[in-house]
């Protein structure tokens, strides 16, 4: 007997043996809606991702810092980069 706490579990296995218990209360996930599902998760994190790669390009590019170095950062790290970006010290030319 094969014990699983996932509906997407035996929506990804197609799994009907009723040998299987399934743990959670909630109905299986056809794997049409899984995949949408799993669609929205990749546009919503590219979506943050290039939301966060401005916010450092125009941070970078006012406090005269590396920006492609910056731009990658937040490629990379996403949110995680801003804080770092925008606590680095000013770079501007002394006038």
């Amino acid at each position: 007997m094969r014990l699983h706490s996932c509906a997407l579990y035996s929506a990804l296995h197609h799994s009907d043996c009723p040998a299987t218990i399934c743990l959670s209360p909630q109905k299986p996930l056809h794997s049409l809606q899984a995949t949408q599902q799993g669609t929205t998760l990749v546009y919503l994190i590219l979506a943050i991702i290039v939301i966060s790669t401005g916010v450092c390009w125009k941070l970078a590019k006012k406090k005269h810092l590396n920006v492609p170095f910056w731009i990658v950062m937040a490629a990379l790290f996403g949110p995680l980069a801003i804080p770092f970006v925008a606590l680095a010290r000013d770079r501007s030319p002394a006038a």
